[in-house]
């Protein structure tokens, strides 16, 4: 399941923050681009896929958009 919004949703903002502002030391990781970007977040079990065990948990998939 997925969300896709044409504004940045919480969940995506939150993921955003941890993993390029946090974890990878990114100052500033928000632009204008939001504005006008569609954003997608997925989840597993109706559960924002994010942190287990403090790590962002990613698996291999393919994904299609047209």
């Amino acid at each position: 399941m997925y969300k896709r919004t044409d504004t940045l949703c919480e969940e995506a903002k939150l993921i955003r923050e941890e993993v390029f502002e946090k974890e990878q030391g990114f100052l500033d990781e928000f632009d204008e681009i939001d504005e006008i970007a569609k954003h997608l977040v997925f989840y597993m079990k109706r559960v924002v896929l994010k942190h287990m065990e403090n790590h962002i948990w990613m698996n291999t998939v393919n994904i299609s958009i047209g």
